[in-house]
């Protein structure tokens, strides 16, 4: 019985995984160190401020519905208009580098979907800040 085939197959599957987590480990480190928006890197002080926003679940789900997105979709969407308008607003013109944000992703298959556990990885795109958003110009939903 001949298991060299076997452990070859073996250890090449080692090796791709090593490889792609060597490349993913180098791509946050990339865009780890890649610089943001000015206006985003200066030091913190008393001066920093948030402001939040309700939405109501039932309006983000029309907006899902109109345009076949997720709820994550719009949420990214609303996130990425919000730091554009705040860019624009400090004089600064949105670049592709401008703003990336740490997204979290399920890993979950879809025969696990009704699993509560927690497998979940990260992202860390640049979001497209360059470009208003199709909800930018939106008129606010109304129930059909």
């Amino acid at each position: 019985m001949n298991s060299s085939p076997a452990a070859w197959r073996t250890s090449l599957g080692v090796t791709t995984a090593a490889a792609q987590a060597l490349q993913g480990a180098a791509d946050i480190v990339s865009c780890l160190l890649r610089p943001a928006a000015a206006s985003l890197t200066r030091p913190v002080t008393t001066m920093r401020r948030y402001a939040t926003v309700e939405v109501s679940l039932d309006d983000v789900a029309r907006v899902c519905d109109r345009f076949e997105v997720t709820i994550n979709d719009v949420a990214l969407a609303a996130i990425t208009d919000s730091f554009r308008t705040m860019l624009i607003r400090r004089g600064e013109q949105p670049q592709r580098s401008s703003l990336r944000t740490l997204v979290p992703v399920s890993v979950r298959s879809n025969d696990a979907a009704d699993k509560t556990d927690n497998r979940v990885s990260v992202m860390l795109p640049f979001l497209p800040s360059r470009r208003p958003t199709p909800f930018s110009s939106c008129e606010p939903c109304t129930p059909d």
